[in-house]
């Protein structure tokens, strides 16, 4: 009596073991596994209010591998990739890029799957307002007094953008204006090579500049070299030369009489130990107008025996 429901069950284990490797087989005919690269936006989650982050691609690859059914039913926006900075510190950090598919969908590769960001703080400081005409008044006039009805603004930005803001500007446009005006103008961030920084708010973002104009008198001044620190011990400044040593300024008659002669920048002589030309920029005064703005110094040294 046992015999036979043995045979029937070893029968029945055989028949299901052989459907399902045929059916695996078919479905691996029918429905082969397929991979297939995306184009997936990247996104940036969990960044503080207080924060920004630098410039991240924006996409990545990803290669996803399943049946086939299901990856020719998806699209890019059912595959999403995103980097998670909740907890990452102010700085240059590298982060892993994170990946959401559909289910049945396996992610083979992500191209990258590590970016470097970097994370700055939100901060902001006052700086000061620097008025600039830019142009040539009528011939015989000159900007005698500028003024604006702010003397600072409040900029705010990255940390990393913000510590390179040298000065705020206003440009005021001085081409055939004859008489005192008052123009309402953007204020510009810029670095200390004077490049406009575009990262950056300031408020308010304009202002009010009055210039002044007046008769320009024309004078010959000295030029005078203004040098800082010693050179070396081991060597002996013979000569200082100038050029040119006299300049031609123009301006209101009231400030050009008090001037008998106008300064270079600072140079250093610390860490001269041999014959040098140095460009020089000249100090000016505000509405001082002159053709020569640098003079060319020659210092001469020679060594110690």
């Amino acid at each position: 009596m046992d015999r036979f429901p043995k045979k029937n069950l070893t029968a029945k284990i055989i028949a299901v073991v052989f459907a399902t490797i045929l059916w695996l087989f078919v479905m691996n005919e029918q429905n082969p596994p397929l991979e297939v690269t995306y184009q997936a936006p990247l996104e940036v989650r969990n960044l503080a209010s207080n924060m920004v982050i630098s410039e991240t691609p924006d996409y990545v690859r990803v290669r996803v591998r399943g049946p086939r059914s299901v990856v020719a039913g998806i699209s890019t926006q059912d595959i999403k990739a995103y980097i998670d900075v909740r907890g990452v510190s102010e700085g240059i950090n590298t982060v892993k890029v994170n990946m959401s598919t559909p289910s049945n969908i396996d992610i083979v590769e992500i191209m990258p799957d590590k970016i470097s960001i970097q994370l700055d703080a939100v901060i902001s400081r006052p700086v000061q307002v620097e008025i600039r005409p830019i142009g040539t008044p009528p011939t015989g006039l000159t900007v005698a007094k500028s003024s604006a009805n702010v003397s600072s603004v409040r900029v705010e930005g990255p940390r990393t953008q913000l510590e390179t803001v040298d000065k705020v500007i206003a440009l005021v446009d001085v081409n055939n204006k004859s008489a005192d005006f008052t123009a309402e103008v953007p204020l510009i961030a810029v670095n200390p090579q004077g490049k406009e920084l575009k990262g950056v708010t300031l408020t308010p973002q304009k202002a009010a500049v009055t210039l002044h104009l007046a008769g320009i008198n024309k004078k010959t001044v000295d030029v005078k070299t203004i040098l800082v620190s010693e050179v070396p011990r081991n060597v002996v400044l013979r000569r200082i030369i100038t050029e040119p040593d006299k300049i031609e300024i123009s301006g209101d008659p009231t400030l050009i009489e008090k001037i008998e002669s106008v300064f270079t920048e600072p140079i250093n002589l610390a860490n001269i130990d041999k014959p040098v030309e140095v460009q020089a920029q000249l100090q000016l005064r505000e509405g001082i107008i002159t053709k020569t703005t640098n003079v060319t110094v020659r210092i001469d040294i020679e060594k110690r025996p």
